[in-house]
């Protein structure tokens, strides 16, 4: 899955951006401070908005353990997924159940959980 984040210019008049309606975009872009758009060929474009710490939290608590890392992942992708919404976003995870974890794990890394850091020692000792 490709990840951008959304920065549509003020002009911008073509009516779909990336395949999302370019209002929709707009009305999401006032809502939350910064959105990402995660594409695929075969599943299409998804909006997501970063999670808060809370929602991390929760996710990370639940997927230390293999039975509950599915269902993380899922409330994960669930509560930041904000395009599509409602009830297509529901018919494309029933559709795709794998769909869940594979978003779950790609908002995960936006948020920073995957970053990597390089260690300089700065003092002796």
């Amino acid at each position: 899955m490709k990840a951008e984040q959304i920065t549509l210019p003020e002009d911008y008049s073509a009516p779909t951006f990336e395949g999302v309606p370019t209002n929709k975009l707009r009305e999401l872009a006032a809502k939350h401070r910064r959105l990402y758009l995660l594409s695929s060929e075969e599943h299409g474009a998804f909006v997501v908005r970063l999670p808060t710490q809370g929602e991390m939290s929760r996710a990370f608590s639940q997927m230390g353990e293999a039975p509950t890392r599915y269902t993380a992942l899922k409330s994960l992708a669930g509560s930041c997924v904000v395009y599509p919404e409602g009830g297509a976003l529901a018919e494309l995870f029933e559709d795709f159940a794998g769909l869940p974890a594979v978003l779950g794990q790609e908002i995960s890394s936006l948020s920073g959980a995957g970053a990597e850091f390089s260690a300089k020692k700065l003092a002796r000792g």
